[in-house]
């Protein structure tokens, strides 16, 4: 069984270590590059059922939070940024 080593950001919040970074089920990917499109396309009466799915198939809640935030990001930069503990 592995063990996971908690880091700390600035803010003293634990975070994964880069390699420790669990994957994310396809769906759920595939729904956060929707939401991420239909969020720079001004398409938001979409959003609500991209967020949905993608909780649905276990996106975290901050993975969920990254696309709102930061849409015209794409979704590997996000994953790679939230790993090194940045937001």
């Amino acid at each position: 069984m592995a063990t996971t080593q908690a880091r700390h950001n600035e803010g003293g919040q634990a975070r994964a270590a880069p390699d420790e970074v669990a994957e994310l089920h396809p769906v759920a990917v595939t729904a956060l590059l929707y939401l991420q499109e239909a969020l720079r396309g001004e398409r938001y009466e979409e959003c609500a059922g991209y967020v949905a799915v993608a909780q649905e198939f276990g996106a975290p809640d901050l993975e969920v939070y990254g696309v709102l935030a930061e849409p015209r990001r794409s979704l590997k930069a996000q994953r790679a940024a939230h790993a090194l503990g940045f937001r």
